[in-house]
């Protein structure tokens, strides 16, 4: 009998040990971004950062220092059009893609304030914009080089060659979707870019920090929009002109009221002489203020259409991101309930076996143990 109890306690204890099946390993088949991938994301975006508060100080510098509407204005413009521009390279899904884009976008703004389009655009203070470009240029430079290495010398001709084939000639930097410039520029197919998007935990976070920075850029434009908007409307030619011509009809009138009450007569000459200046006054102010509501409305259309364009983008970015998860999901969920189905059958069998298998030994050796015994 203590063999028999120790042969018992040997099946359950195997037949406990088979029950490591029961431990599920879900695997699955989204593949992370590669650590230089990454560290590219991560990198491009920190950068982005670091621009916009360069560019933001400059064109705050000029700002401040200037005392034409115009040049003021056009610092406005500036930090509104290359913030934009940068966020719109920076926030690509592609590491890489974002990474030579941003370069781009720096070497282009350098190019354009030493050319002869934007050497001037800001006067004698023309030299800040220069300045801050050359040094971006040479920072995202130095940050290619630091990620890729051997490749950098290609990075860098495809950047140098693009940007002279793509010169920007006002102070406004659209963006274009370089990919298939750079696939072909480095012999290598468009599908080597989108291997993969990252794991879910990356793909969300690359989401959610795209939306939290296209939130602060529009919050952003919406305020310098609203500053333009501002000194636009208060050094119009209105304020000074207007009230001049304002102040003249005032007098006149003061002179009239006397007059009516020394020489009625001369009522009629006054009169005419008001009808004068009062005419091209009214029609002055009607050509102004037309004027002023035709550029606060190309401002405002400039600013929805930008609004527009960062809101497909952000869609475009949920399509994506909500159409890969859920294909990852589905794939997933799959791939989980066949190997749970297998896990299943396994331990039905090895149930079956315990459930049948022991009682069945046991009772042989308990025969064959009544057996020796009798004999």
């Amino acid at each position: 009998m203590h063999h028999l109890k120790l042969i018992l306690s040997l099946i359950i204890l195997f037949s406990v040990s088979s029950c490591s099946l029961l431990n599920i390993a879900i695997e699955s088949d989204v593949v992370p971004l590669p650590k230089r991938e990454l560290n590219t994301r991560m990198a491009v975006r920190s950068f982005y950062h670091d621009f916009s508060g360069k560019v933001i100080l400059a064109a705050d510098s000029i700002y401040q220092v200037s005392e034409d509407v115009e040049i003021k204005g056009r610092a406005l413009k500036w930090k509104m059009s290359a913030t934009g521009a940068a966020a719109s390279a920076a926030y690509q899904t592609v590491p890489q893609v974002s990474l030579v884009d941003t370069w781009l976008l720096c070497l282009q703004m350098e190019d354009y304030f030493n050319s002869s389009y934007g050497d001037t655009i800001f006067h004698t203070n023309t030299h800040l914009a220069s300045e801050v470009s050359a040094e971006l240029s040479k920072e995202i430079s130095s940050v290619a080089k630091s990620l890729y290495g051997k490749e950098f010398k290609d990075l860098e001709s495809f950047v140098n060659q693009y940007a002279k084939e793509h010169a920007v000639h006002e102070m406004f930097f659209p963006r274009e979707n370089i990919m298939p410039s750079l696939a072909e520029y480095l012999e290598i197919p468009d599908t080597s870019y989108v291997e993969t998007v990252g794991s879910a935990a990356e793909v969300m976070n690359d989401f959610t920090d795209r939306l939290s920075g296209y939130n602060t850029q529009i919050g952003n434009q919406l305020n310098w929009q609203k500053d333009l908007f501002t000194l636009k409307w208060e050094n119009d030619s209105l304020s000074e002109k207007y009230l001049e011509k304002a102040d003249s009809l005032s007098a006149t009138i003061n002179r009239l009221a006397i007059i009516a009450q020394e020489s009625p007569e001369m009522l009629g000459i006054v009169a005419e002489r008001m009808r004068e200046e009062l005419t091209p006054l009214i029609y002055q102010m009607n050509n102004g203020m037309e004027t002023s509501i035709m550029q606060l409305s190309q401002e405002r259309d400039s600013l929805q259409k930008f609004i527009h364009e960062q809101r497909a983008i952000l869609v475009e970015d949920m399509n994506a991101t909500g159409a890969n998860l859920i294909k990852e999901t589905t794939e997933n969920v799959g791939k989980m309930i066949r190997s749970v189905s297998w896990v299943l059958i396994i331990l039905v069998l090895v149930l079956a076996g315990v459930m049948f298998g022991i009682p069945f030994f046991a009772g042989y050796l308990l025969a064959k143990a009544r057996f020796k015994k009798k004999e």
